[in-house]
């Protein structure tokens, strides 16, 4: 699960952000499947054929496509920064969710996109332990870890994120979820996106 900050994902990105991204909270990049022979599949479109059912223009509730209110949703917790949030939906459609459609079905897999988004609000939790962006200052990723066990996952395991960037200003905070949708698990440091790569143990955060 990709949650995004979207001050820097502009900053960086070679696409220019039409829209303006929010400033009090990470939104959904994505996500997607990953798996022991190949730790981030894309493109399972390719083989089941199931992006050629995203046409927002057809009739709401036909096979795979998303009933109004889950869009309404999407348009908070998963919009895009430099486009329609259809075309953003169907990029992260047709390069991962296809590649979980054995397991979750299309409205399925944002529906458990939008969910898992709406109950870990990373912002919230990092400003109620007085983390919050600021320019010219460094993070710790332990403090971040904390921040995040203190009110997700109390009395657990640690469940360790990764933290991804640019140079050294944080891009994303990718939390890592069972196939079941449901349980988290640590992360494995998979291979790094082509928008960044792994944090050292101290980043900038800013607006």
């Amino acid at each position: 699960m990709v949650h995004q900050w979207g001050p820097a994902q502009c900053r960086v990105s070679h696409f220019k952000c039409r829209n303006t991204p929010a400033h009090d909270k990470f939104r959904v990049h994505g996500l997607w499947p990953s798996n022991f022979s190949d730790p981030q599949p894309r493109g399972c479109s390719l083989l089941n054929k199931q992006d050629e059912y995203f046409d927002m223009k057809k009739v709401i509730n036909e096979k795979n496509l998303l009933p109004p209110t889950l869009v309404a949703k999407l348009r908070i917790s998963w919009p895009s920064l430099i486009g329609r949030d259809e075309a953003f939906w169907k990029n992260q459609w047709r390069n991962h969710g296809t590649c979980s459609f054995s397991k979750f079905g299309q409205a399925q897999y944002f529906e458990l996109g939008n969910s898992l988004w709406e109950n870990m609000d990373l912002f919230d939790i990092l400003e109620k332990e007085g983390i919050a962006p600021a320019p010219g200052k460094m993070y710790d990723q332990n403090d971040i870890i904390q921040a995040i066990k203190k009110h997700q996952f109390e009395g657990q395991v640690a469940i360790k994120p990764e933290f991804h960037c640019r140079g050294s200003e944080l891009l994303e905070i990718r939390l890592c979820i069972n196939h079941d949708g449901i349980n988290y698990i640590n992360c494995t440091s998979v291979a790094a996106s082509n928008r960044g790569s792994l944090c050292g143990q101290k980043f900038e955060w800013f607006i």
